[in-house]
Formats: structure tokens, C-alpha cells, sequence
């Protein structure tokens, strides 16, 4: 492993730096973590290492084997005197969308979902004084989808491009999204470019051939089941106040057949206009919180098959898990939402 300090918005290297104790996380349509220590010494003084972390201000790039496999952004930095460890905490490029507003108002009547998106992008309070969105997610894809929306946003109401962008992805035939980095294949610079994924990024369960099993190439899981932040009849909150707002239901009919009781929960999306855009989002969110939401939490063996390297977030495995608790086995295709190495 290697890992390059960048300017944010240039991109251009400068310094790589000698982290310790490192972990790193690659997240399905969000942002992922990353932490990691470097002890200040008379071996590390020459590196810079108070100028080249500043948070805030500087990439990251995690190289494996000469290949990027994590990008993003010191956020945060902590350095204690007694252990003279400087510890650095960032997420990847997606995480920048948390920091931009959308101040525009702009109504989109029937447009490609992904144009939608890539106005939010690329279009949103560009050059305001400070670094343009673009520059730091560098180019943006220039795919298109057959999903076409009416969307309505409110710059007054002032929401983060993550937000909005999360909100449009999230709908039923929504789409995925990721920064994805690499490397020019002749200046060999490192590179990224927002990617938009339709209908869903990585491989299908249908054309999926990994295989992860316990006992076996998964060497512990958790099972992680919750009711408590789940629901089986969602109120999505649309445009308007009062009696004039718009409410979309979506109701899990299996459940209350089965004698579950009525688990509520409310969602608000004030910029939509359309009641069939907003029963879509009730929709789509009562799939996310189908009660129980159930979470599977996997630690594998890296040189095992399936090596690491050879999946992604967005691919879909087979997982077959077999335990005294886990009675009868799990054996049943999951997607892989998120990475943590």
C-alpha cells in the first residue's frame, strides 16, 4: 500500500506519506471513511506532514499494488503530544456534495433523471467565489437513462447536492452513483470521474458467479435485525403546508395479513410536485424499511475466493451461511452495498 497527498483542486501530487493502522471504506451510492495514523519523528519530519494534511484542503489517494483503490478528502485531523500520532480522518470525493447548497429554484418537466442529476453537478452556484463542484469531482458522466422525471427545487430552502442527489437516486428505477478513480493509462496521473449507474452499478444476481460461505471463505458475520427505525406503512410528504400538502402511502399488505401491528414512519420530500413521483419515493422507502431491516455484516478472507479485487459495491453474491442460531441456513443472493478493508 502507498498513499498520495493531492491538491484538491488540481489534482496534482504532493507528498506520499507513511501511514499507519490504516482502514478504509468504499460505500454504494455515498461516502466512505478513512483513518489512519502517522507517528511524528525525526524519519517523518522530512515529509511535511503538518502542511501536506491539512483538513479541508488536500486529497487522498490509497494505492494497492500500484492500483487506486481509495479516494477522497482529509476532513479531520487530531495529533497527541504524548504518542506524537498524528491521526487523519477522511471520506471519499461523494462526501463534497455534503459541503455545496443548491441555491437555485428550477422546476424540470420531463427530463432524463441523469441530466437532472448532472445539473446538480455541474450547473449548481458555479464559480461562487470558492472552488466549483466540478473541479473537485473532476468530469462527470455523460450517460443517459430512459427513466424521465418532473423535479421542482427550491434554491430558498437551501439542501446540500448530497441530499438532492440521494433523493433522485433513491426512487423506484432510481439509479447509482460513485466517484470512481484511476489511473490515466499513459501519464499514469491519477484520475476520477463522477459515474452515474443505470439501472444499478456491478454485476446482477443472475449473472453473478461469487460464492462467500461460512464455514469458509467468511471467517465471522453478523446478522444485524431492527425494528425499532423499521416500518410497514410509509407517508411520504410532499409539496404544500397543511391540508394542501401532498401525502403519498405505501403499505406492506403480507405483513399486515401476517398480524404484524402498524409500524409508521414519515418522509419528507417538499420538492416534489407529481403524486406519482411521490408514491414512488413511498414506495421505494418501504422497501428500505421493510421490518425488520435486516443488515448481513461479513469478514472474509481476503486470499481466499473471491479474492479481494475481484468484487465491487453494487455486485451481487451468493452468501450461504450455516450456524446453531442461523436455523435453518441463509443461502440467498445479498448485494454488496459496502467495503471496509
Amino acid at each position: 500500500y502507498s498513499y498520495y497527498i493531492t491538491d484538491l483542486r488540481t489534482n496534482e501530487v504532493i507528498a506520499e506519506l507513511p501511514f499507519q493502522n490504516v482502514s478504509y471504506e468504499t460505500v454504494l451510492s455515498g461516502a466512505g471513511e478513512f483513518s489512519g495514523d502517522i507517528t511524528i519523528n525525526p524519519d517523518t519530519n522530512v515529509y511535511g506532514v503538518r502542511q501536506s494534511t491539512t483538513p479541508g484542503r488536500v486529497g487522498l489517494y490509497v494505492l494497492r499494488d500500484d492500483q487506486p483503490v481509495w479516494g477522497g478528502i482529509i476532513w479531520r485531523r487530531r495529533y497527541n503530544a504524548a504518542t506524537r500520532r498524528v491521526s487523519c480522518v477522511g471520506s471519499t470525493f461523494e462526501s463534497y456534495l455534503g459541503k455545496r447548497l443548491q441555491p437555485i429554484t428550477y422546476k424540470f418537466l420531463n427530463d432524463d433523471q441523469l441530466a437532472i442529476a448532472r445539473w446538480l453537478l455541474e450547473t449548481v452556484d458555479p464559480n461562487n467565489g470558492t472552488t466549483p463542484t466540478g473541479s473537485v469531482l473532476a468530469t462527470v458522466s455523460d450517460a443517459t437513462s430512459p427513466m424521465s422525471r418532473e423535479r421542482q427545487f427550491y434554491g430558498w430552502e437551501r439542501k446540500t447536492v448530497l441530499d438532492e442527489l440521494t433523493r433522485l437516486g433513491n426512487l423506484i428505477d432510481g439509479f447509482d452513483w460513485n466517484v470512481v478513480i484511476g489511473k490515466h493509462p499513459l501519464s499514469q496521473e491519477m484520475k476520477r470521474e463522477f459515474q452515474f449507474f443505470y439501472p444499478k452499478r456491478g454485476v446482477s444476481a443472475e449473472q453473478s458467479s461469487l460464492l462467500f460461505e461460512y464455514p469458509g471463505s467468511i471467517r465471522d458475520f453478523d446478522v444485524d435485525e431492527d425494528a425499532l427505525d423499521a416500518a410497514n406503512e410509509v407517508y411520504a410528504l410532499g409539496a404544500g403546508e397543511g391540508v394542501d400538502q401532498k401525502v403519498a402511502i405505501a403499505v406492506d399488505d403480507e405483513q399486515a395479513a401476517a398480524g404484524y401491528p402498524r409500524l409508521q414512519e414519515t418522509r419528507s420530500y417538499t420538492s416534489v410536485i407529481l403524486d406519482a413521483t411521490l408514491q414512488a419515493h413511498a414506495e421505494r422507502d418501504l422497501v428500505r424499511l421493510n421490518s425488520p431491516v435486516t443488515i448481513f455484516e461479513v469478514t472474509v478472507n481476503a486470499q481466499a475466493e473471491p479474492y479481494l479485487g475481484s468484487y465491487t459495491v453494487g455486485d451481487w453474491a451468493r452468501f450461504r451461511l450455516e450456524d446453531e442460531f442461523i436455523t435453518p441456513a441463509i443461502d440467498q443472493y445479498a448485494r454488496i452495498t459496502g467495503i471496509t478493508v
